[in-house]
This record gives C-alpha cells, structure tokens and sequence, in this order.
C-alpha cells in the first residue's frame, strides 16, 4: 500500500501518480471483476497477445516484466504503450520460468498460456485477467487474428524481407557492427551468432510458430460468426443488431466519444434460439449520441470473436 514500495520499481514520468498506481494494482489483484474502471482491458490483451505471438520475451511475458508504460487516459483507465521490442522475435531467450535460456524448440512452441498454466504470481497482468473466462476467450481471439493476419498470410516475410533490402546497403559498409554481413544476410532465415548469443532465424522461428499456435486445440474449435452488423436510431435510443452463429452470449461494448473507456453490455435475442450453431438474431439499445463508436463480442463455451476483428483498434461508428 506504501508507495515508496513502487518507487524502485517504476519510473515515473510525471510529477504525480504513484497513488493511481497503487491502486491499479490494488484493484487488479483484489477486486479483477472490476478491473475495467481503472485499465484498458482490451488493449492489455492485445499487447499479451502480441508479446506471445512473436516471442517478445523482453517484455511483460517473459522475466524482467518491463519494457513497456502505463499511460492514464483522461477517463481513469491506465493503457499499456509497448515499446522497446529490439529483442523480440526470440532474441531474448528467458521466460521467467525456466532458468536456462529457452533453445529454438522451446521458442518456436512458447504456450499460449504461459504463466498461467502455473499461476505464476509474479505475473498478476496475465494470470488475474485470463482466469477470467471472457477475458481469456478474447485474448485467443486476438491470438488467431494476429497470426490469421500476419503469419498465415506470409506478411511477416515479406515485410522482413523488404526491411532487409533497406538497411543492406548501411549494413554492409557499417564499421562498427557487432556481426558479419553473411550473418546478416543468413538471420532471416537461420539460426545465426551475434556477439556470442544465437539469434534464431525470423522465418526459423514464425514458420515453426505458425504450425504450433494453428494447431493448438482452442484454434480448432469454432469460433461465433458474427455477420449483418446494423445499428439504426429509434427515437432516442441507438439500436444495434448483428447475426452471431455458435455463440452463447453476445456483448455490445461501445463508448459516446473517441476518449471515453468502452462499456459492455449484454445483448439480446430476438426471437426463439434453437440450439448455439444456429444463426441468432442479437440486439440491444443505448442512448443514441452521434458518432458512438462500437464493437461485439460473441461468446461460445470454448472460443470468442470480435467485430470487427481488429476490435477495438478499429469499431464501428455511428454518422
């Protein structure tokens, strides 16, 4: 409760706030069914998701738990800002769990769960928010959208490849670089040394990873479709309906302006349901104000989706 507890460990970039912070971590270890009045939920998701999907293990994930700030919005709640991310792509090598250095396998086929699996307590952000079944359920969908978007598709190549013909001239005729050209050249492909540490291969690694994260059990199971998203005014009220197939729950989350946190409600349905893998017709109403930015959720037993699939880096909005 003490805030001089927080001052070795934090860096402060304002003049006050170690109160706000105290109290994050308050809320997020006593009272996690709360927690979306003090912290961006949905984008700590999505920066797990992140972290995990390319091995950033100089991160929150992996041992040293930094590498990114907690930024207050105007509307109360703390939002991760990563940054930082030089040893990504597994070359930093330690998870916080195990103490040798992770090898290529163990990289390659970093759970999806890690610290969860074992409720490490050192690490509250993860395991308090995906023992709670939605929160966990988004977070996998996050996971399918980043690698369905990035490393299915083979943009992850192609983008590293490009980057590698930019720099290829300045890497070459650098004087002072900690490794060979050829090395260089061979990273994007091979496992290769730098300064005495093995770098391993960014296809070595993504390639390998692609085929574990798709064929883990929860990238198999269906996820709710959600199609014919509509909102429309009705009176005062903004009404807004979408179809959602394989769902057992639909939430609407949506906020008046660009600055206010997203709130979640839970939709209704409209009509008789006869079993989840049916199409449903979902709907809930709101105060209509121009410009509401919005997105759903829907829920299955095992899995979620979210629309858009970006959600909430991208919403609908109302004109």
């Amino acid at each position: 409760k003490d805030t001089l507890c927080y001052q070795a460990l934090y860096e402060m970039k304002t003049d006050s706030g170690w109160t706000e912070l105290v109290e994050l971590t308050r809320v997020l270890n006593e009272q996690t069914d709360s927690i979306e009045q003090i912290l961006n939920v949905d984008a700590t998701l999505w920066m797990h998701a992140f972290n995990n999907v390319l091995v950033n293990l100089d991160s929150y994930t992996g041992r040293l738990c930094h590498n990114y700030y907690l930024y207050r919005m105007p509307n109360g709640q703390f939002t991760p800002i990563l940054w930082d991310m030089n040893l990504s792509l597994g070359g930093f090598r330690f998870d916080g769990i195990s103490e040798p250095a992770l090898n290529n396998a163990e990289l390659q086929t970093l759970s999806p769960f890690i610290h969860l699996k074992t409720n490490n307590e050192q690490k509250p952000l993860i395991t308090n928010l995906l023992s709670i079944d939605l929160y966990r359920k988004i977070y996998v969908a996050h996971l399918k959208t980043i690698v369905e978007d990035f490393l299915q598709s083979g943009k992850y190549l192609t983008r590293a490849q490009e980057l590698q013909r930019q720099i290829d001239f300045y890497v070459k005729n650098d004087k002072n670089k900690l490794y060979s050209y050829d090395t260089f050249r061979q990273n994007l492909t091979t496992t290769t040394t730098a300064n005495k540490s093995e770098i391993i291969g960014v296809d070595e690694l993504l390639g390998a990873r692609t085929e574990y994260l798709t064929s883990h059990p929860l990238f198999k199971k269906a996820d709710p479709e959600i199609s014919n998203v509509q909102h429309i005014q009705r009176d005062s009220q903004l009404v807004v309906s979408a179809v959602i197939t394989n769902a057992e729950n639909a939430y609407l989350a949506y906020r008046p302006t660009p600055t206010a946190a997203f709130q979640r409600i839970k939709m209704e349905i409209n009509g008789q349901i006869k079993s989840a893998e049916e199409a449903t017709n979902y709907s809930i109403s709101v105060p209509y104000i121009p410009e509401t930015e919005y997105y759903l959720i829907g829920e299955s037993k095992f899995t979620a989706s979210v629309s858009p699939r970006r959600a909430a880096y991208e919403f609908y909005q109302v004109k």
